[in-house]
């Protein structure tokens, strides 16, 4: 976090992974009540954060959702999944495998993190807390969750709530980033340099300031295997929860995604039939969108939509 924020929890891990070992870091807080009301259980709801790509749970944005819950008494779930932050391993050291690294995999560790963290049951708590327990669950509590997506966290977000749209009651983007790896697929493409080394190596490194090393390594895993998860594609079917409160926010400044991502993800949601989709374009904003007055925007959102929710039929 940032030096004026809070200091967050320590990370916790999710047991380690049969198949490879890994594990997802994570940071979560008990809290299911609603601001609204704190007395009806249908509304203990919770937020859960998609950080973006590369990404950690620990960004400004992360640490300004987690203060909000805090704040609010709200359960709130950070994590980091496969390759970033601090779950094991992470993306610059040995044994990492790059491979691994899918919106597949990544949706998968969304889907366990729903599932074993952010729920408020306690069959759930003790799955999580549980150091040997190798247990899932296809639905976590009955607790319902606001998603929000920095970048690409956006798009998991949105996979995730397709996925288990029975835990979902709202879902906020911010600089969205649908259909990432198309848009590296064709960033690639434009240079030959970069596609002879992606077809020699298996992997491309692509020049970026957000990246201590100067570059993000894109494997072709990544690339091609996005394909099956694509949602701007009009043919694929987008099913949501009816009516959930649906909030894109956006910089007209950012050089890395373009706001026609946000524009065109607004539109392919709203016609999927959902009403409740709006998206707010920022004068200045870049993709950051982690200035003081970005921040304050990004809290104005959340505590619109957990009033949307806490105040529907959905919740």
């Amino acid at each position: 976090c940032a030096p004026t924020a809070f200091e967050l929890p320590p990370t916790r891990y999710l047991p380690p992974k049969s198949s490879d070992g890994s594990q997802i870091a994570y940071i979560h807080r008990d809290g299911p009540t609603c601001i609204a009301d704190h007395t009806n259980e249908r509304n203990n709801i919770g937020l859960v954060f998609y950080p973006g790509f590369l990404s950690t749970m620990r960004s400004s944005k992360a640490c300004k959702v987690y203060r909000y819950a805090v704040d609010n008494n709200l359960e709130c779930t950070l994590f980091d999944r496969y390759g970033h932050g601090a779950s094991r391993p992470h993306y610059a050291s040995d044994d990492y495998d790059g491979r691994e690294a899918t919106m597949g995999r990544w949706l998968d560790d969304s889907l366990e993190v729903l599932d074993k963290v952010a729920t408020s049951t306690t069959s759930a708590r003790q799955d999580r807390t549980n150091e040997n327990s190798s247990s899932s669950s296809s639905s976590g509590g009955n607790n319902k969750q606001i998603l929000i997506g920095s970048s690409m966290g956006t798009w998991l977000a949105v996979l995730t709530a397709m996925q288990r749209p029975d835990r979902v009651a709202g879902i906020i983007g911010i600089a969205s980033a649908p259909d990432y790896t198309a848009l590296l697929r064709r960033q690639i493409g434009c240079h030959k340099a970069w596609v002879r080394e992606l077809d020699e190596k298996g992997y491309v490194d692509l020049p970026t300031v957000y990246d201590r090393r100067g570059y993000y390594r894109i494997h072709r895993e990544l690339i091609d295997e996005g394909d099956a998860h694509l949602l701007l594609d009009k043919t694929k079917d987008v099913a949501l929860p009816d009516g959930i409160p649906i909030r894109l926010i956006h910089g007209l400044d950012d050089e890395d995604i373009s706001s026609q991502y946000s524009r065109r993800l607004a539109e392919r949601l709203s016609c999927s039939g959902n009403p409740n989709v709006r998206l707010e374009l920022i004068e200045k904003g870049d993709h950051r969108l982690s200035s003081p007055e970005h921040l304050q925007k990004i809290h104005d959102i959340l505590d619109e939509v957990v009033k949307d929710v806490c105040n529907s039929s959905y919740s």
